[in-house]
């Protein structure tokens, strides 16, 4: 785990331990409600920004957003409710993981799609204050800039 640092374990600097039934119920609904709608609809966004082949259709492009922004999005904004993290006052591997999968469906959807992060305030607090973990800006920074590139140069560059 890339947030490790060599002064403490990651299941302890993730509190992966203290909650591990918690999270094994919160990984199982994520691989089977949040990750597949999110790998379609950023597949479908990197296509449409590279130029691959097939193309989705923007009524496809519409269907898979409607999804993430009308089911999943309120659905994590319910589970996180008012905790500062998905299992309470600690941040977990769990969080991370969201994180990373709403980051990068931001990052590809912009200008193509309308995702607002601000009609779930509770979420978009939370990744403030993920965003703000010294590991996570930087991760953050290097993942954001190689998209970026990515999406300028497109699939030649690569």
């Amino acid at each position: 785990m890339h947030l490790c640092n060599k002064y403490k374990r990651c299941d302890e600097r993730l509190n992966m331990s203290a909650n591990f039934s918690q999270l094994n119920r919160l990984f199982a609904a994520f691989d089977s409600k949040v990750r597949p709608v999110t790998r379609r609809i950023r597949s479908m966004l990197i296509a449409k920004r590279l130029g691959l082949s097939p193309q989705p259709t923007q009524e496809l492009m519409e269907k898979e957003r409607a999804e993430f922004t009308d089911r999943i999005m309120p659905m994590l904004s319910q589970q996180l409710g008012t905790k500062l993290y998905f299992t309470g006052t600690l941040i977990t591997g769990y969080d991370i993981q969201i994180f990373c999968e709403l980051n990068s469906i931001m990052l590809f959807s912009h200008g193509q799609v309308e995702i607002q992060l601000e009609e779930h305030l509770n979420l978009k607090a939370w990744m403030d204050r993920i965003t703000i973990i010294p590991e996570v800006e930087e991760l953050e920074t290097r993942f954001n800039a190689q998209a970026k590139k990515l999406i300028e140069v497109g699939i030649e560059g690569i």
